[in-house]
């Protein structure tokens, strides 16, 4: 195919996603950036606090179900390689 790279590097963590493309012959050139959600406060993405209940023992606080920054890492992850899946089906890399 014509024009298709060689070469797709990602680099990333749980919060930023870089690109670098090349072919054989050249230097790897940054081409792209991609960032999660997680530089967002909790407060504006959902509550991390599980609340309080109510017993006869008195107040206990409750444990949140989920960890909304782990969460958030994990979609970013599953966004990221949804990326990359369409990208490799469109030939852009091999």
């Amino acid at each position: 195919m014509a024009g298709m790279l060689d070469l797709l590097v990602v680099v990333f963590d749980g919060a930023k996603a870089r690109f670098f493309k090349g072919d054989a012959g050249s230097v790897l050139r940054p081409s792209a950036e991609m960032e999660s959600e997680l530089h967002d406060f909790s407060r504006e993405v959902g509550s991390d606090r599980g609340g309080r209940r109510f017993s006869a023992g008195g107040r206990h606080a409750i444990e949140p179900k989920h960890d909304l920054h782990k969460l958030e890492k994990h979609n970013f992850v599953l966004r990221l390689v949804k990326l990359l899946e369409t990208a490799y089906n469109q030939g852009a890399f091999r």
